[in-house]
């Protein structure tokens, strides 16, 4: 792919629903920033509240974004406890499989509006929350198998781990995670599984050249890292490494996405909350906005769009990209959230732009 993916839509202001001329600025910002290659795209039900026509006219058309199914799922987890792919209620998982089909109908119908690849991925959870109801390897692999035969084009399906429930410790007590889904171990068992049952099928059905043969036995399924959530659920800085190379020696497709993420009370909420932020200080030469006079660092780390307390830094963010494996990852973004003190559409994007030059310093330098 060319260009980072940029979860811009974690810091997008609520205005945009409603006002199409702020909605217009919003993307000319966003098709202004260099380095970018698309965006994630957040399914809601639609990916655009007035048609994915709507959405094609605001894209830049050279972009191949990506799809998370993400903030979807977790509003109907809300109001419908079983609901997922992984869910063992055959009626919840059955819903779960009906919501991923209305993606795939506004995929393609973007997909047709701007071409093929104008989405290059569709990142797919293993909901629903353990407390909440009962899930396993084995339906997660069913559904993956089932909605991977679909026609998708270019795009992936990509399972994006998030935050699973750890077993209490010595001296800790088990956690309440925030998503509290599959364990990584099982996401990477149920997507071997289907990837298995995917290509057994198109061996049986292959009567093409050998060479086509090989290109349709390759992996329909990979893994997607979102590094905050990895870090709250391991409480290190060190696990989103270990998960990441777990995905990788899968051998899978593999992708990251950073956020970071803060063991403090901040101006994006409580501590380990997964709310998408920023990077922390600087490594020499990557930041967009540094020395702005006579001011507190406080103030100038504001202005820069950098956290502090973030555990996400810029050598973080270089050691991680050293992880990819022989083919390289499929693909690698920031998704950056805004605080509600940040009111304009460029201060909501500071810490987007702080962290995208992280990510762009470490690609240059690694």
């Amino acid at each position: 792919m060319s260009g980072f993916i940029v979860g811009a839509y974690a810091a997008a202001p609520g205005e945009l629903d409603l006002d199409p001329r702020a909605e217009d600025e919003w993307y000319r910002h966003l098709r202004a920033i260099p380095g970018v290659g698309g965006l994630e795209l957040a399914w809601t039900g639609t990916l655009h509240p007035r048609g994915v026509e709507r959405l094609a006219e605001v894209l830049d058309p050279a972009w191949g974004s990506v799809v998370t199914c993400i903030p979807g799922t977790g509003r109907t987890l809300a109001t419908d406890p079983v609901f997922g792919l992984a869910s063992d209620n055959t009626d919840g998982r059955r819903r779960a499989i009906d919501d991923l089909a209305r993606v795939h109908a506004e995929v393609r119908r973007l997909q047709h509006e701007r071409g093929d690849a104008a989405v290059l991925a569709v990142e797919i959870h293993s909901a629903p929350h353990s407390f909440e109801a009962r899930s396993s390897t084995e339906s997660f692999a069913a559904s993956l198998s089932e909605v991977a035969a679909w026609p998708w084009g270019s795009a992936r399906l990509m399972v994006e781990h998030c935050d699973a429930v750890v077993p209490a410790v010595s001296g800790r007590a088990r956690l309440r995670a925030q998503k509290g889904f599959l364990s990584l171990a099982d996401e990477i068992a149920a997507v071997a599984a289907a990837n298995a049952a995917i290509s057994a099928m198109q061996a049986s059905t292959q009567t093409a050249a050998p060479a086509s043969a090989t290109s349709a036995l390759r992996p329909a399924i990979g893994h997607a890292l979102n590094w905050a959530r990895s870090a709250i659920e391991t409480r290190s800085v060190d696990g989103p490494a270990a998960h990441l190379a777990a995905m990788v020696s899968a051998g899978t497709p593999t992708a990251v996405m950073f956020s970071g993420v803060s063991p403090v009370e901040t101006e994006y909420g409580k501590a380990f909350l997964d709310a998408h932020l920023p990077v922390a200080a600087p490594a020499n030469g990557w930041a967009r906005a540094a020395g702005h006079g006579p001011v507190t660092a406080a103030e100038n780390d504001r202005r820069s769009g950098l956290e502090p307390t973030s555990l996400l830094t810029g050598d973080i963010v270089q050691s991680t990209l050293a992880l990819a494996g022989p083919t390289g990852f499929a693909y690698v973004g920031v998704k950056v959230g805004a605080s509600r003190t940040r009111l304009t559409h460029l201060d909501r994007l500071a810490p987007t732009l702080a962290t995208l030059a992280a990510l762009e310093h470490a690609a240059l330098t690694g």
